[in-house]
């Protein structure tokens, strides 16, 4: 889930997630690297919060 005060159209969020999901490509063109999905997708606060964020996204799994 995109966290941060994101704001934008669903149809917008679905691209986005789409080339999250496809580690940084979206119709065949590449949009970010591999590694910045990465860093994206990685915990970023260690154990130190009971809630997991990487980069602009929650990633704890968790449900809401």
């Amino acid at each position: 889930m995109p966290s941060g005060g994101r704001f934008s159209t669903a149809g917008d969020l679905a691209r986005i997630c789409q080339m999250i999901l496809n580690r940084g490509t979206y119709q065949g063109r590449r949009s970010i690297s591999e590694a910045a999905v990465a860093k994206m997708m990685r915990r970023q606060a260690g154990d130190a919060l009971k809630e997991s964020y990487g980069l602009g996204w929650a990633t704890g799994g968790g449900s809401f």
